[in-house]
C-alpha cells in the first residue's frame, strides 16, 4: 500500500513532466494520508502555481506556514503568488518574511524590487536590486530589472550601463535571445536621448527670437517715449499719429510673441507644453507691462501735447 510519502514522491514527478493534473490528484492522496504534513502542501501548491491557478496555491502555502512556520520557501512562494494577482504590499511582506529566515537569497531581493517597481516606487525598487546584485554579482536579471528602473525613472545613462552588464553575463553564458533584447532596449534609449537633445537644442533656437522680440518690446517704448517727448517740445505737430503707430506695432511684436508661445503648446509633447505654457504666462505678464510702458507713453505724450498747445 502507497503511503503519503509515495504519493508525494509521484506527485513530484508528474509534476516535473508537466502533468499537473495528474500531480495534484497524487498531492491530494498524500495529504488525506497525512494532512499535518506541510511539505505536502508545499507540492501541492508548487502545481498550483504551474497552472496559474495562484489563489488556490496562496491557500496550500498558508498550510504550509501553519505546519512550518519558519519555512522560507513557502514565504516566498507566497509572495510569488501574490505577486502574480498584483497584490503587492502583501507580496513585499512575504518576501520580508522570508528573507528574515533565509537573509542571502538575491532572488528574494529581487522580488521585492519588482513589487515596488511595479508601484512606482523606484528608490525602493531600484535598493532592493542592489542588494541582489551585491549577494549575486552575476545576477543577470537584477541587472536588466534595475535597468528599466533606472529608465522609467529618466535616468537612461544609469540604463544603459546596467543593460550593458547583464549583456556581458549573458554573452558568458551563450543566451543569444537576451542579448538581442538587450541590444534593442539599448538602441531605444540612445535614440530617446538623442531625440531629447535634438529638441532641447530646438526650443533654444525657437526661443531666441522671441526674446530677442520681447528685449525690443521692453527697451524700445521707453526710448520712444523720450524721443516723442523731444519731437514734441521742438514743435512736432504730427507727433499724435507717429506716437500710435509705432505704439500699435510695438503691441503687434507683444501679440505675436504669446500667440507663438501658445501656439507652440499644441504641437509640442505634453511634458514640454506644461513647461513652455508656464513661460507663455511668464512672457504674458511681460507684455502686460509692456502695453503698461505704451499707455504711460501714450499719457506723456498726450500732457505733452497739451502743455505744449
Amino acid at each position: 500500500m502507497d503511503t503519503a510519502e509515495d504519493f508525494f514522491e509521484k506527485g513530484n514527478k508528474y509534476s516535473v513532466k508537466g502533468d499537473l493534473d495528474k500531480a495534484i490528484e497524487n498531492y491530494d492522496k498524500a495529504i488525506e494520508l497525512d494532512p499535518t504534513d506541510g511539505i505536502l502542501y508545499f507540492g501541492r501548491g508548487n502545481a498550483w502555481y504551474k497552472k496559474g491557478e495562484f489563489e488556490k496555491a496562496i491557500e496550500d502555502y498558508n498550510s504550509v506556514i501553519k505546519y512550518k512556520p519558519e519555512f522560507a520557501g513557502a514565504y516566498n512562494n507566497r509572495g510569488n503568488s501574490y505577486l502574480r494577482i498584483n497584490d503587492n504590499d502583501k507580496a513585499i511582506e512575504d518576501y520580508h518574511n522570508a528573507l528574515r529566515i533565509n537573509p542571502n537569497e538575491a532572488e528574494t531581493y529581487n522580488n521585492i524590487g519588482i513589487c515596488y517597481g511595479k508601484k512606482g516606487e523606484y528608490d525602493k525598487s531600484i535598493k532592493n536590486y542592489n542588494e541582489a546584485i551585491r549577494i549575486k554579482p552575476d545576477y543577470a536579471f537584477a541587472f536588466k530589472n534595475r535597468a528599466y528602473d533606472h529608465y522609467l525613472s529618466g535616468e537612461y545613462n544609469e540604463a544603459i550601463s546596467d543593460y550593458n552588464q547583464a549583456k556581458e553575463i549573458y554573452k558568458s553564458k551563450g543566451e543569444t535571445k537576451s542579448i538581442n533584447e538587450i541590444d534593442a532596449f539599448i538602441k531605444k534609449i540612445s535614440d530617446l536621448i538623442q531625440s531629447k537633445e535634438n529638441f532641447k537644442l530646438r526650443n533654444i533656437l525657437l526661443d531666441m527670437p522671441y526674446k530677442i522680440f520681447l528685449l525690443m518690446a521692453l527697451v524700445v517704448p521707453p526710448l520712444l517715449g523720450l524721443l516723442l517727448v523731444k519731437e514734441i517740445f521742438n514743435g512736432n505737430l504730427d507727433v499724435k499719429l507717429f506716437n500710435f503707430k509705432w505704439n500699435a506695432i510695438i503691441m503687434g511684436i507683444n501679440i505675436l510673441i504669446i500667440l507663438g508661445f501658445q501656439k507652440r503648446t499644441i504641437f509640442n509633447s505634453i511634458e514640454s507644453a506644461k513647461k513652455i505654457l508656464k513661460e507663455g504666462w511668464f512672457y504674458k505678464k511681460l507684455g502686460l507691462c509692456t502695453l503698461t510702458i505704451i499707455l504711460v507713453n501714450l499719457g506723456l505724450s498726450l500732457i505733452a501735447i497739451y502743455t505744449k498747445l
